[in-house]
């Protein structure tokens, strides 16, 4: 790989002193080389698997064989040495005495087509070990070499045989494995081949491509589906992350590496999109890495090409997201896609503002990512999920149709009355199965009624692809859940009395947390539901309804109890009669209740949306994300320290800049509030109430200007940035530091100087 060279200031030797070349001399040997070999790397195990596999592959690049896999033979408990073979065009004994026997040599330096530049990861192994063996195969001829760590900590290599062979070409490295790692080495190895363009061919351990689940992709970028975001209000999990594939090596992305101030402007869009799981593909010598190939150097060229890059992807993903809506063959797919865009796990939600707000598909408006179903005259709507706790296959009432890949979709086509559960089970609980994958829940569709089925398509626009019963084969539930035995002939499952009742009390103190009988959370109960007041909820088969039939989900009785806790923590009112109405009370389409008995969810949404109104919940969410966005600036980590300090409180000038700064920022943290502002955003989201568009609010202060002027005005505080504020933060808080930092910025204020 060319590395970037410095730019060197032309300086004037003195002529009282004569040059002399730096170096090392011979008794310094030892301690450089083992700092070589056991500083340079942090994962020593991942150094091996890495640095070998790629010399490999530059092997097969220099050979011209590029789509030619190299083999990576796993140790295992029978063979514990970890080997990676090449078929390139090996090493002669010259090249062995030149390349391996020096630190620093390389043969890679003058191409951007090889990962290589640096001349040591040949001798990664020695990080890990104190010996490994290099058979090279050179026309007809194998030679075995021993490297290994002498007395003198320094080195050799030495020629252990030559023999005729018939094997092809190339180089062998052979590496002596310690213990019980080989499972380190399997794991180790399944992270990194994931990234390989040509997967290697792999021995000793079974491990097979990883697939990743992607949400949107361009040229050399893709976004991966994550099962860890919370974006959408300036957060994301810590394993969400952003990766630069070079010469097949992942080189995770840190923004808080980048200055954005400098090189994007502050562009808060690239910013999110370095901040979601993103895997972005570069050329060999696009950006500079650490010598140990652990991660970037980010350096302003690297800071550039990432920002460069970024710039383009934003463009691309607007480019992407309208075509494909523009170009989207169903409704299905305009819906699909929107669920993509405004998602709140995605980080297209964060750039959700330019796309616009509405999005259309043949000039019907596209509004959400699923379709609405629930009580269709004619038409029946089950949704196939296995019960809590890992149970067997159960359909409940489904009210909405997501469209999603991962939830297919079957119609009974042949109006079978029984035996469903026999074709639908084997999609969710069988690997393989009849449509290639397993999925968790299942739609099903059971239109009795052809001419109505028909209407319901045509209203809804509803295109989705279906999969039909009859190409289901029925599967013997026995063989996926093995044969049951009760007890005297007896159903342990059996119906009480409390399947002829109607009418229930939800019990707030039950403690059969998951219970299989659902019953067992709620209690027989009288109420004159024309004429008493009173909150329910409605049943089915015992699990309850979040809302209104036909707008709702049928969730588990114990969750309830996490309702009660968020109402507790908001300090809205819970009833301590909450009635559970089965839903067959509410088949013919009409309430039984009177206007005294409202329902549970209802009453929840209107005390949120008075919580939302009355505390300007909308303002502190956008406070909230502008402080913790100013927080986590590379020159700023101070600040979230010295506030929890009070430092603030201990300034003399209590209106100077770093003061009314500080000041700000906390106020706009709204850290007494921050529990209750979470909750209710969880809620909100939960509950689907809309809230304004946060992201177009400005902030109560503008911190991004007052954080400028501040480090304009005390700039010695970025220089005590990464050392004082760091992980010896608790050792220099308690000492003098804290007063130094004092009495430089009052003397800053009151002296007018920086």
């Amino acid at each position: 790989m060319i590395t970037q060279k410095p730019n060197y200031s032309t300086l004037k030797q003195s002529e009282n002193f004569k040059a002399v070349k730096f170096g090392i001399k011979k008794e310094g040997l030892a301690h450089i080389f083992n700092v070589l070999r056991n500083q340079l790397y942090t994962d020593k195990i991942l150094a091996v698997v890495r640095e070998y596999s790629c010399n490999a592959v530059d092997a097969h690049i220099e050979a011209g064989k590029d789509e030619e896999p190299i083999v990576v033979t796993l140790p295992n408990r029978m063979n514990p040495n970890f080997k990676v073979r090449d078929y390139g065009l090996g090493l002669s004994q010259q090249d062995i005495q030149d390349v391996y026997a020096n630190y620093g040599e390389s043969t890679k330096r003058n191409t951007n087509s090889q990962i290589g530049q640096l001349g040591l990861g040949c001798k990664s192994a020695f990080a890990y070990g104190d010996n490994f063996v290099i058979n090279s195969y050179q026309s007809g001829v194998k030679n075995s070499y021993n490297a290994f760590i002498d007395p003198s900590q320094i080195g050799q290599i030495s020629r252990m045989s030559s023999e005729k062979t018939t094997e092809p070409d190339g180089i062998e490295i052979v590496v002596p494995t310690k213990g019980d790692d080989h499972d380190a080495f399997s794991e180790k190895a399944e992270s990194l081949f994931k990234n390989f363009k040509v997967y290697p061919t792999i021995k000793g351990a079974d491990i097979k491509p990883f697939n990743f689940s992607v949400v949107l992709k361009g040229e050399g970028w893709e976004i991966i589906k994550s099962e860890y975001s919370h974006r959408g209000y300036g957060h994301y999990h810590s394993q969400d992350e952003a990766v630069a594939i070079m010469g097949n090596i992942p080189y995770p992305m840190q923004s808080r590496s980048v200055d954005w101030q400098k090189f994007a402007e502050d562009d808060g869009d690239l910013k999110a999109i370095l901040e979601s799981n993103i895997r972005i593909d570069f050329e060999i010598g696009d950006l500079e890495i650490a010598a140990s190939r652990e991660g970037l150097q980010y350096t302003d060229y690297t800071q550039k090409q990432v920002i460069e890059r970024l710039k383009k992807i934003k463009t691309a993903i607007v480019k992407t997201v309208t075509d494909k809506l523009d170009n989207s063959p169903s409704m299905y797919e305009a819906k699909k896609i929107y669920g993509q865009v405004f998602d709140y796990g995605s980080v297209l939600y964060s750039l959700r503002h330019l796309f616009g707000d509405s999005i259309e598909f043949k000039g019907v408006k596209v509004g959400s990512d699923h379709f609405d179903c629930g009580h269709e005259d004619g038409i029946t709507f089950k949704l196939y999920k296995k019960a809590p706790r890992g149970f067997r296959v159960r359909p409940e009432e489904a009210y909405s149709i997501k469209c999603d890949d991962d939830k297919p979709i079957v119609i009974n086509d042949i109006d079978l009355k029984g035996g469903i559960l026999n074709r639908v089970a084997p999609l969710i609980e069988c690997d393989p199965n009849h449509i290639g994958r397993k999925v968790e829940q299942v739609v099903f569709i059971n239109p009795h009624d052809m001419k109505k089925w028909r209407a319901f398509k045509k209203n809804k626009s509803f295109d989705a692809p279906l999969i039909k019963l009859s190409d289901l084969p029925a599967v013997k539930l026995t063989e996926i859940y093995g044969k049951t035995s009760n007890s005297g002939g007896s159903n342990s499952y059996g119906k009480n009395a409390k399947h002829s009742t109607k009418v229930f009390t939800y019990d707030w103190d039950c403690k059969a947390n998951y219970s299989i009988k659902k019953s067992e959370w709620w209690n027989t109960a009288s109420v004159d539901l024309k004429n008493d007041q009173g909150y329910y909820v409605i049943l089915d088969k015992f699990h309850y309804l979040d809302g209104e039939i036909g707008e709702s989900v049928a969730k588990t009785p114990n969750r309830l109890k996490d309702v009660k806790e968020t109402l507790e923590a908001l300090k809205i009112k819970i009833p301590k009669n909450l009635y559970g109405l089965k839903v067959k009370m509410f088949e013919d389409g009409e309430n039984p209740c009177g206007d005294g008995m409202v329902n549970f969810f209802s009453y929840i949404k209107e005390e949120l949306k008075n919580k939302i109104k009355s505390l300007g919940i909308e303002q502190r969410f956008r406070d909230r994300e502008l402080a913790k966005i100013v927080e986590g600036y590379d020159k700023m980590n101070w600040l979230k320290l010295l506030a929890g300090d009070k430092f603030d409180e201990k300034l003399a000038n209590q209106d100077g800049t770093m003061a009314t700064f500080m000041k700000a920022y906390k106020e706009m943290l709204h850290e007494a509030d921050a529990k209750t502002i979470e909750t209710i955003r969880q809620a909100a989201k939960e509950y689907k109430i809309k809230l304004k568009d946060v992201a177009k609010l400005k902030g109560t202060y503008d911190l991004t200007k007052m954080s400028q002027e501040v480090n304009k005005k005390y700039s010695m505080m970025k220089h005590l940035d990464s050392y004082i504020f760091g992980w010896r933060w608790e050792d220099n808080k308690s000492g003098s530091t804290i007063t130094d930092i004092e009495n430089y910025i009052n003397v800053v204020d009151i002296c007018g100087t920086n």
